[in-house]
């Protein structure tokens, strides 16, 4: 599975869910102390790759994840 929030300067926070049939993937982003903040949840034995704003990689197991960068220019 692949993550890949695409930044919005006009949005300060988002958040969505899919009921897959490994389980629910969730994730939620927003501007943080003027970071991109995402937290990922995966469920059991799924792997993700995340992707940044900033084009930066990210590998993720199941759980619950956060990752941050740079708020995108």
């Amino acid at each position: 599975m692949r993550i890949e929030p695409k930044w919005n300067a006009e949005l300060k926070f988002a958040k969505t869910r899919f009921d897959s049939v490994r389980g629910p993937i969730s994730t939620e982003w927003r501007e943080a102390n003027g970071k991109f903040q995402l937290t990922v949840s995966i469920p059991p034995n799924v792997r993700a790759e995340v992707v940044l704003p900033d084009g930066s990689t990210r590998q993720a197991g199941s759980g619950t994840w956060t990752y941050s960068c740079p708020l995108p220019q």
